[in-house]
C-alpha cells in the first residue's frame, strides 16, 4: 500500500510504500499556486510505478486544497500530458 501526504515543514509531498519512505515531490506554494519543482523516488522503490502514484496523489491533494498547479518538474509535466486529474487547473510556467 502506498500513501501520499503533505509535509508542510519540508514543503513537499511524501510517498510511503508499506510504511517506508519511498519518495517526494518538492512544491513551492504561493499566491494560490502549487509549483512542482522536483520529483524523486528512492532507489529501492524505482521501477514499481510509484512515481505515478506520487504524482496523482500530490496533484489530487493540491487540487482539493484549491490550488492551481504549475509543473516545472519534467515528470509532473509529462504526467499531466498523459493522465487526467479531475479538477486540476494548470497554469503556465513563467518565462
Amino acid at each position: 500500500m502506498a500513501d501520499v501526504t503533505w509535509n508542510e515543514d519540508e514543503s513537499r509531498y511524501e510517498l510511503r510504500a508499506d510504511g517506508a519512505f519511498a519518495g517526494f515531490a518538492d512544491v513551492a506554494v504561493a499566491d494560490g499556486v502549487a509549483t512542482f519543482t522536483h520529483t524523486e523516488i528512492s532507489h529501492g522503490f524505482q521501477g514499481k510505478g510509484l512515481a505515478g502514484v506520487l504524482a496523482h496523489g500530490a496533484l489530487t491533494d493540491a487540487t482539493a486544497r484549491g490550488l492551481a498547479v504549475r509543473a516545472q518538474c519534467p515528470y509532473i509535466r509529462a504526467y499531466l500530458k498523459k493522465h487526467t486529474v479531475e479538477g486540476v487547473r494548470v497554469v503556465p510556467n513563467r518565462a
